[in-house]
């Protein structure tokens, strides 16, 4: 992995830690309280973590696989190219709209 890669994807961590706190903190401080209720506060509550870690494990998976075979076809199939750069261009159109 080069550094600039390695880089990019720790400046968009800690970008992305003030979406995910502001989206999913509210959220988890309910469940947490939820769980606290019954006197099983530490376990339930790992097993809530647990099971958000391993959702959003699986979810990017999932994506990550889905691109790398479209990335496969795209480099299988010519025609497809344009069609490839245009979803390029597309994620690119919305990460700027979501910055500006």
């Amino acid at each position: 992995m080069t550094w600039a890669l390695t880089l990019s994807a720790l400046l968009m961590g800690l970008a992305g830690s003030w979406h995910c706190a502001v989206m999913c903190g509210a959220t988890s401080a309910a469940v947490q309280r939820a769980c606290s209720r019954g006197g099983r506060s530490a376990p339930a509550w790992w097993g809530f973590q647990l099971g958000r870690l391993l959702g959003y494990a699986l979810a990017g998976a999932a994506v990550a696989a889905s691109v790398a075979v479209l990335a496969q076809i795209g480099q299988w199939s010519p025609v497809l190219r344009p069609i490839w750069a245009l979803a390029h261009a597309a994620a690119l159109s919305l990460g700027l709209w979501l910055l500006w």
